[in-house]
């Protein structure tokens, strides 16, 4: 029996030593595995703030640059100025060494020649025109002679009555399109008198209506008074109403926002509710399952007849395994409960919320509504209140009876003065009617007279057509005169025909002769201007070389900075030689970005940029112009800065364009982004209870980037809470285990 117990007590002792260790090494092995797992930092996406810009970096460059510029050929002997020096107005830039222009007398000797084919071309100008107007002179005086001598044999005048005849016929067809453009502009000043006349009847008739209102006004003075009194007092009771219901309106609003913003904090609660229940239950399913092992486990070692002492202890560390799930499922009942219980309440919560919510903004819709209405009431109502007001002060603007019937008196004159119009329009509307009628009258006499023609001509046009016909026609009957009281000359043409014929030759010659003199004379017009400048220009190049000839110094003309210097002491240049340029500094200083279109649609002109990384008196850019890139006008946009401030060309800037705030409902750090080939994602931590502790492992969530700044990202995808890893130690993957760091 002792020994008995002596080995009961042995057992005993090994198996609570086998616990203890046991529970050491679990204890410790958890320990070492969290070691061996990657560490990483992680943070609660949040709802913030994101400040988004537009960043380019760009080259000063002035925006007006001088050149002093030498007009003559000399030896530069000293240049008293550097690159980058700041020069005033009169200062001294470069000295000349002695010596005479040659550009001087050779602009000179240019203005000479000028002057000298100008006087040439006058001269044969004058020659060639007298020649040809002597010409036809004596061509005219020829005419004179065939004329006097008329025909020799008895006159047959039957080609010449012939052509009087046609020409008498095309007098009458062009008479009859002239009665056609006469009828047709008397309809048409008609039609214009008669709707002026319509408007002066209208403007007499309103002339009246304000008489007569004037004239009604003053009898009902305290009527109106009563209707505005009226009318104020009800503006006054819906300006109440509507002040009343906008108060009511805003607190609806902030009664919803305070919803709102409810909403998210318990739609954390839900989860974070719903994760602990979940966890429970995922924690008794393991334990069930241990218990299952390790009750099997003690079931079979104890239906051994005979065991040996590794079985015995085998067996002690099995039950000592089973009562301790077995407690721990007693506990995992009452957690249980606990996240059943904080699951019903947070659903509870977030339900009664949502229904909140949904109340909330059916009755702001609603209000909205009733304020629109209530709106347009007092709107409507206020304006009916003016009309009123207006005719009151119609009827009681003027308290003195004299004033009044003076005021009437200026109304009954304007109704007077537009019964004047009115009859002298419907005097000009008669006169219209009888021109029309006359011309009318006029044109179907002409179409008696006169064939039709297809053509179109402008009045001016039939003017001169119909005075050349009959200045033609005259000439042809004076003609025929002719030819009658000349018939029978001993010297004269044999017959019509040959008369007729001398007599159109010659003046054709004439016309011809005119008409070679007036194209020589346009074209004379076109070359004296071409002497002219050629004068001007040469005149200009001497007054531009005397300007600096004579003088050995050279002085700045406008104030700025020496941007270049292009001669040394020494050098012998030549005329129109560039010597330095100077940047204007009043003219100021700008950049030239180049920006995507999709950057340049977030920017304005006119809109201020912010210079980035520069220390010291930070100078001033304003947005001066966007236009389209040469390059690629379809992607591109050039951005043009204007600056102002202490600066000079060839400065490199960085600048921010374009800021724009929001807020965003998920904000994390921007180092939380990864990017593969599936897209953008961040992985973020999910806790597992298990009975040796927590166990972090990190979960993919793919996102859509809103909007960034330098540190922070706007992004879509997140529920909300999420707990999203920044940084690890080392590479992680989905999936994988993680610890978390200690800060």
């Amino acid at each position: 029996m002792e020994l008995n117990a002596r080995r009961k007590d042995i057992i005993k002792n090994i198996t609570i030593i086998f616990l203890i260790i046991m529970l050491v090494l679990t204890f410790f092995s958890s320990t070492i595995m969290n070691r061996s797992l990657p560490e990483v930092a992680a943070q609660y996406a949040y709802s913030g703030q994101i400040t988004t810009s537009v960043r380019a970096n760009g080259v000063t460059e002035a925006n007006e640059n001088y050149q002093v510029i030498l007009e003559e050929g000399r030896i530069i002997h000293t240049v008293h100025v550097r690159r980058g020096d700041k020069v005033n107005t009169g200062d001294l830039l470069f000295t000349l060494e002695e010596g005479e222009s040659t550009e001087l007398q050779e602009a000179q000797d240019a203005l000479a020649k000028a002057e000298l084919d100008y006087e040439k071309w006058q001269l044969q100008t004058k020659s060639q025109i007298s020649d040809a107007e002597r010409e036809i002179r004596y061509k005219t005086e020829d005419l004179t002679k065939i004329k006097n001598r008329g025909i020799a044999s008895s006159v047959d005048t039957t080609e010449q009555e012939k052509a009087i005849r046609e020409l008498e016929k095309t007098l009458g067809m062009y008479k009859r399109a002239e009665a056609k453009l006469v009828f047709e502009a008397a309809e048409l000043t008609k039609d214009n008198t008669e709707a002026a006349y319509d408007a002066a009847v209208d403007d007499y008739e309103e002339k009246s209506k304000i008489y007569n209102e004037l004239m009604s006004c003053s009898s009902s003075a305290e009527q109106l008074a009563q209707q505005l009194l009226s009318a104020e007092r009800s503006i006054e009771d819906q300006t109440i109403e509507f002040e009343r219901l906008q108060k009511n309106q805003e607190e609806l609003q902030t009664n919803l926002n305070a919803l709102l913003k409810a909403r998210t904090r318990l739609k954390q609660n839900l989860d974070a509710a719903q994760s602990y229940y979940d966890s429970s239950m995922a924690n008794e399913t393991i334990i069930h399952s241990n218990i299952a092992s390790y009750q099997s486990k003690v079931d079979r070692l104890s239906a051994l007849p005979t065991r040996t002492e590794e079985e015995e202890r085998e067996l002690a560390a099995a039950k000592g395994e089973l009562s301790y799930y077995q407690a721990m499922l007693s506990s995992i009942g009452s957690q249980q409960s606990e996240a059943m219980s904080d699951l019903s309440s947070a659903k509870s919560e977030y339900t009664a919320n949502e229904s909140a919510i949904e109340q909330a903004e059916t009755q702001l819709k609603s209000m909205v509504l009733t304020l629109e209405d209530k709106e347009r009431v007092l709107k409507r109502a206020i304006d009916d209140c003016d009309a009123i007001r207006r005719k009151l002060e119609n009827a009681n603007g003027l308290t003195d009876t004299a004033e009044q019937e003076a005021r009437l008196n200026e109304a009954q004159k304007q109704m007077r003065d537009a019964e004047d119009v009115r009859d002298d329009a419907q005097e000009a509307y008669s006169d219209a009617q009888n021109a029309y009628n006359t011309a009318k009258s006029a044109y179907e006499s002409a179409k008696q007279n006169g064939k039709s023609t297809d053509e179109v001509f402008t009045a001016s046009q039939l003017e001169t057509m119909i005075a050349n016909i009959e200045l033609e026609l005259e000439q042809a009957r004076e003609a025929l005169e002719d030819l009658k009281n000349n018939a029978g000359s001993g010297d004269g043409y044999a017959n019509y025909n040959a008369y007729i014929e001398a007599v159109t030759a010659q003046q054709r010659t004439i016309e011809n002769l005119k008409t070679e003199l007036a194209r020589t004379r346009e074209e004379l017009a076109l070359e004296e201007p071409t002497y002219i400048e050629a004068i001007a220009r040469a005149k200009q190049t001497v007054e531009r070389i005397s300007e600096t000839t004579g003088s050995n110094e050279i002085y700045a003309k406008v104030a700025g900075t020496i941007n270049n210097i292009a001669v040394t002491a020494g050098q012998e240049i030549k005329a129109q030689t560039v010597l330095a340029e100077i940047e204007q500094t009043e003219g100021g200083y700008s950049v030239e970005l180049s920006l995507t279109t999709e950057q340049a649609k977030r920017i304005a002109v006119g809109q201020a940029a912010t210079i980035l990384y520069y220390w010291g008196a930070t100078p001033e850019a304003v947005v001066e112009s966007i236009k389209p890139s040469q390059s690629d006008p379809q992607n591109t946009r050039t951005v043009t800065l204007l600056l102002t401030g202490d600066i000079t060309a060839g400065q490199s800037f960085t600048f921010s364009l374009g800021e724009r705030s929001a807020n965003y409902d998920n904000v994390v750090p921007s180092s939380a982004i990864r990017e593969d080939s599936n897209g953008k994602f961040v992985l973020v931590v999910e806790a597992k209870n298990t009975p040796i502790g927590n166990r972090y492992t990190a979960v993919r969530r793919d996102v859509e980037i809103i909007a960034e700044d330098d540190t922070n990202t706007a992004v879509s995808g997140l529920t909300g809470g999420e707990f999203v890893i920044t940084t690890s130690q080392t590479p992680i993957s989905a999936g994988q285990q993680v610890r978390l760091s200690d800060n």
